[in-house]
């Protein structure tokens, strides 16, 4: 029963120096944001971590917070009429009449190399013009 207890006895101070690391600092613990460079050296004092309030988030058992995500955009208002610009002269409808509040959108499908800079589309009376619409450039105008 001796020989046991002195084995046992034995195995327990020589399992007690295992587990730490022999490595010089290496149970050095560094504050959140700090770089670790500031206090490396040995025996050298870091500069104090921030303090957290017990409730605040990273507390021992506190829920993270987690912030709502953000409202979503409002739809998309469909255009009561679609004018697409073609190759050519002709526009597709020519000419179009809107009432108030209604969406006009302006599309441009005409991408000849001659037309570098894109097509326009002007109202009359002068109330909207999309200036210039590169090939495949859309222009939204809500009547007012």
């Amino acid at each position: 029963m001796k020989k046991v207890l002195w084995i046992f006895a034995l195995v327990m101070f020589v399992s007690s120096g295992c587990g730490k690391s022999n490595d010089v600092g290496g149970d050095l613990k560094i504050p959140v944001g700090v770089d670790p460079s500031e206090c490396a050296r040995l025996g050298q004092k870091c500069p104090p971590s921030p303090s957290v309030a017990p409730s605040g988030a990273g507390a021992i058992g506190a829920k993270p917070s987690v912030s709502p995500p953000p409202p979503a955009p409002p739809p998309e208002e469909k255009p009561a009429i679609t004018v697409i610009i073609p190759e050519g002269q002709n526009y597709e409808p020519a000419s179009v009449e809107l009432v108030a509040g209604a969406i006009l959108e302006v599309i441009n499908k005409d991408c000849r190399p001659e037309i570098p800079k894109g097509r326009t589309y002007t109202a009359t009376d002068g109330t909207f013009d999309s200036g210039y619409l590169a090939c495949g450039k859309v222009f939204r105008w809500k009547a007012n």
